[in-house]
């Protein structure tokens, strides 16, 4: 009640559309210069942070009592405490002790997997640009506070709910909140009457993003006031849908599970048919089924997976959604957007083209600069080498040259504007010059030309003929075979006329082309190398002209082989040898991910700004850059680079491969030694010989086995075969070949420890027993250096120290078992001889030796080939 009552006052908020900015501002306690620093203090204490409160995570506890939630542990503390009353209170301690230590493992892998979690979150946080003190700051979205002035821009998302007070053709999608996909133009007009969230044309929410535009609006609502802050406090109980793979390992467990349990039900019935107490038979079973079944499985699985993900954050790649990560392993086309991916994007103009001539380092046609200066949102600071716009890079070149823009700007009042976008290709403005209306437009340089019927060379105004037009194209052609971005600047004088719409922005007066550089990115074409030597084929996607395109496509090693323009894309059905695209649209982006997706390609598309952002989200893997990347496109992604580099790209996809190897080792280690336990024990009852394990000895097995060396094998440091080519998506985890590998080592496992089992018996039951229990868990031990990989342990993965910590507490254990008599009897354990204790060590070797010998054995017949 203490929060409701904090953010009660803030309902006086919810008219806000409904009156004047002064008002408005006299109701926040602000300002259009912002709030300062003691009522920013005031009002966080008033109104809280801006943070949306999640769902209550579970404690320790809670954890590790839902360690407990498993069928087959409720059996095992039944069957122990029906043991109590029937003089078995030995074993009784001895499972629960074993099942406690199993739910502490638990615990401990939970919390790490969250922790990792819950570090990759803290690394995606939104920030706003507001005004404070009369000064533009960047914060991070829980500084903001009732009262900010937010500056908005396209590519933001808005941080908190506020009223428009300043707005130039702000377009907003607030699909998180209506669910209607259709974007909405806001306004700073005030409303009347009673308005829901679809009719407030002056409000802009928390969550939205901004597709187009730019505005200033005052902070009303922060955290759990606002509108998506209300829709999560109803959803807190949402349940988390699991990924594929976690649903693909779900059903193949419950199978599996299934299974194990007729066979352990066979396994009773054949105890009691033997003359085996019903209860010893019962108890037996049990445990055979906890050790059978690899109820680790989930836990590791998780590790595995956000192990994984931490490391690919170190590496600079923040997986948002670790669904993703089986996917990247599949990947077999890298779709890509040239700017800030492959290049630099930090523009610069190297050349300009006026008065029938190339400059490189000047510009002194009058009429130039106005339209440079006018038809331009740019803005500088004295740290030129983080441009990555067009129009900052202009008015660098401006600078450079003297002109101050500024004034320029200021004396020529601008009437109203066409913002670019990437239908129209264009930008114009409407300004004052001199008495006389202006229309100023830039833009693609094809479409400028189309638009143009005269043309200014020394200030005077000449028509078009087609010497001049060829010769236009010739420079534009010179320009972008150089890899250059060209644009074209024109104007024509508007004055008496009324120009409301595009429809008007036609017979121009042709001024010039500004030619801007953006360099490949270093280590671009060493990476695009590596990506054509993992089988997985680069495309690029601009909305470039086709000679940029192409000429880029060559200084970073996407060869040409066939080139579409956006006008083709929906005149072809398959893209098959198409990697270069050029003068495309977001619309033209989709339709390439869905066809190249029609034609049974994995895509993986790298993207940066807004109009990448539906075609990152349309793809199997949606990569956003974190440095140049808007807030829409990281929204859109399943994982952010955190340095903007194509090499991270190809690391993560390594990795990806990786990772789901780990998982089919996991499986294999797991279900090779479960497997072996069933065989044993089923022959021998089927044989009617004696039972070859205690329940304790089951119980002590899956505690070592199942737990440390299966993590060992699933963190490795995988970076998958490279000479392989991508996986295929419909392979499933456990799938003919991979069944035939697990049955195949748990027949190994299965014939060493009969064989020991059998020699045991020689001497006595106990001592079969005891040479069974050692050698199946000093066997498994060993098994997992068969488990990492198809390589032998002489040509296998990096060092692994979980390996050998794993190997080398499991051997403590049980040596600790064998030869220290006050544990015998609480273990069931029979002292070995030294013989014995041989044969137990040869045979828990053998299935090392067999499979390392046939690795080996592999590799040379495989060195012959490729020799001859």
């Amino acid at each position: 009640m203490k929060n409701i009552n904090k953010f009660e006052n803030q309902n006086n908020f919810n008219n806000v559309c409904n009156l004047s900015i002064e008002k408005v501002f006299n109701l926040l306690n602000s300002n259009k210069n912002g709030l300062n620093d003691d009522i920013v203090k005031e009002n966080e204490k008033k109104y809280g942070k801006n943070l949306i409160v999640e769902k209550k995570r579970k404690n320790k506890a809670e954890v590790f009592l839902e360690q407990y939630k498993n069928l087959l542990v409720m059996l095992l503390i039944v069957a122990a405490i029906i043991s109590v009353f029937t003089g078995g209170i030995i074993n009784t301690c001895v499972i629960l002790i074993v099942i406690t230590l199993n739910a502490i493992i638990g615990t401990i892998q939970y919390s790490k997997a969250e922790k990792s979690i819950n570090s990759l979150k803290k690394m995606t946080t939104s920030s706003q640009a507001v005004i404070r003190n009369g000064k533009y700051v960047v914060l991070k979205e829980e500084e903001i506070v009732v009262g900010d002035i937010l500056v908005i821009k396209s590519g933001d998302i808005i941080t908190a709910d506020a009223r428009i007070i300043e707005c130039d053709d702000l377009e907003v999608d607030e699909s998180c909140l209506t669910g209607e996909s259709i974007s909405v133009y806001k306004n700073a007009d005030v409303l009347s009457g009673d308005n829901d969230i679809l009719s407030k044309k002056n409000i802009v929410h928390r969550g939205s993003k901004v597709i187009s535009g730019k505005a200033k609006a005052i902070c009303f609502a922060v955290g759990m006031n606002t509108e998506i802050g209300k829709i999560a406090s109803l959803i807190d109980n949402t349940k988390v849908n699991k990924s594929p793979l976690e649903n693909a390992v779900n059903v193949f467990s419950k199978h599996l599970s299934l299974i194990i349990v007729i066979i352990c039900g066979i396994i009773f019935l054949l105890g009691i048919i033997n003359h085996i107490r019903v209860l010893d038979s019962l108890m037996f079973a049990i445990a055979l089924a906890v050790a059978a079944i690899p109820e680790a499985l989930f836990t590791i699985l998780t590790i595995v997976l956000a192990v994984g993900t931490e490391k690919m954050a170190k590496e600079n790649a923040i997986v948002k959604d670790l669904r993703v990560v089986e996917t990247l392993g599949c990947v077999d086309v890298i779709a890509t957007d040239k700017t800030g991916t492959l290049t630099e994007n930090k523009m610069s103009v190297s050349s300009v083209y006026y008065n029938s001539q190339i400059y490189y380092d000047k510009i002194d046609h009058q009429m130039m600069k106005n339209a440079l200066c006018l038809c331009n949102d740019g803005n500088i600071s004295n740290n030129n080498d983080k441009i990555v716009r067009t129009d900052d890079a202009i008015l660098a070149f401006l600078q450079k040259n003297s002109i101050d823009f500024e004034s320029i700007k200021n004396n020529y009042k601008k009437i109203s504007e066409f913002p670019f976008n990437s239908k129209r290709k264009i930008m114009s403005t409407i300004n004052m010059i001199n008495g006389k209306k202006y229309l100023f437009t830039k833009g693609a340089s094809e479409i400028i030309i189309n638009k143009c019927s005269k043309i200014n060379i020394n200030d005077i105004e000449k028509n078009l003929n087609n010497n001049i037009i060829n010769e236009i194209k010739n420079v534009i052609h010179t320009f972008t075979s150089e890899g250059l971005r060209v644009i074209g600047i024109c104007y024509k004088d508007i004055t008496g006329l009324n120009i409301n719409t595009d429809e008007k922005e036609e017979n121009y007066v042709f001024l010039g082309l500004v030619a801007l550089s953006d360099p490949p990115k270093a280590g671009v074409k060493e990476a695009i190398k590596e990506c054509l030597e993992l089988n997985i084929e680069p495309i690029m996607i601009t909305g470039d002209h086709e000679e940029t395109a192409k000429s880029i496509g060559r200084k970073v090693g996407i060869t040409p082989k066939k080139t579409l323009k956006g006008i083709e894309i929906s005149n072809y059905e398959s893209f098959k040898d198409v990697n270069i695209f050029s003068r495309v649209s977001p619309v033209d982006k989709i339709d390439i991910v869905t066809k190249i997706q029609k034609d049974d390609h994995i895509t993986c598309f790298v993207g940066d700004g807004v109009n990448d952002a539906a075609a990152i989200k349309k793809s199997d893997v949606g990569i956003s850059m974190g440095i140049s990347g808007t807030e829409v496109s990281k929204e859109a992604a399943s994982i952010i680079l955190v340095d903007d580099n194509y090499q991270t790209i190809i690391n993560s996809i390594k990795r990806g491969r990786g990772i789901f190897d780990n998982i089919q080792n996991v499986i294999l280690y797991l279900l090779g030694g479960n497997i072996a336990g069933l065989f044993i024990v089923l022959f021998t009852s089927i044989l009617d010989l004696p039972v070859p394990f205690a329940p304790v000895h089951l119980l002590f097995i899956n505690l070592i086995n199942d737990s440390l060396p299966a993590i060992a094998i699933g963190v490795d440091d995988n970076l998958g075969e490279e000479s392989k080519k991508p996986r295929n998506s419909k392979i499933k985890i456990l799938n003919f070949k991979s069944s035939i590998k697990i049955i195949f080592h748990g027949l190994l496992l299965f014939v060493s420890t009969l064989a020991s089992f059998l020699i045991g018996l020689n001497t006595s039951i106990y001592t079969a027993r005891t040479m069974a229990f050692a050698t199946l868990a000093l066997s498994r031990l060993f098994h997992s250096f068969n488990c990492r990989g198809n390589y032998s342990i002489f040509k296998t993965h990096k060092f692994n120290k979980m390996v050998y910590i794993s190997l080398f507490t499991g051997l403590i254990l049980v040596n600790l078992l064998l030869f220290i008599p006050a544990l015998n009897d609480i273990f069931v354990i029979e002292a070995l001889s030294e013989y014995e204790i041989l044969v137990v060590y040869f045979w828990s070797l053998f299935p090392v030796a067999i499979i390392q010998s046939y690795l080996v054995l592999k590799d040379i017949i495989k060195r012959k080939k490729r020799h001859y």
